[in-house]
């Protein structure tokens, strides 16, 4: 045991950190790619929100979903989108599955705040796309008593 013990502290000093930490946290090979357990951890459905001088407009991926199997919820500064991913198979069994399905629900903060009608959705194409102006607020003093 003290061997081990000794090689163990000499190997340590000779690799690199990430060396013993994939050891002992194991990542997963797919594709001919290494992706740790975190990278895997992907939230749905994915969003990006993009700004600009005048607008923010948030992009969710929501593929094989129309309109009618979502719901969208805005509260001040956060979107709360809800909804079910159906299975598309009945009784098969599945071999290898990587899509989502299910119920799912995302909260997004938003950079600004916003109302539900100031906001302009459309879904194009299996993206939901959420459109509203931003507040342009010039900066107020504030008087101190």
């Amino acid at each position: 045991m003290d061997k081990l013990k000794q090689w163990l502290e000499i190997a340590q000093q000779n690799q690199p950190k990430q060396f013993w930490n994939n050891v002992f946290h194991p990542s997963s090979k797919q594709d001919g790619n290494i992706s740790s357990l975190d990278d895997r951890k992907v939230k749905f459905p994915t969003a990006d929100i993009y700004v600009n001088d005048t607008s923010v407009t948030v992009i969710i991926e929501l593929p094989g979903l129309t309109k009618n199997d979502i719901e969208i919820l805005i509260s001040y500064n956060k979107l709360v989108i809800k909804g079910n991913m159906p299975a598309p198979t009945g009784s098969m069994q599945s071999i290898q599955t990587e899509r989502r399905y299910g119920p799912f629900e995302r909260v997004l903060e938003l950079p600004e705040p916003t109302e539900a009608r100031h906001v302009q959705a459309r879904f194009d194409h299996g993206l939901l796309i959420l459109t509203y102006m931003r507040r342009n607020n010039p900066a107020e003093k504030v008087f101190i008593e």
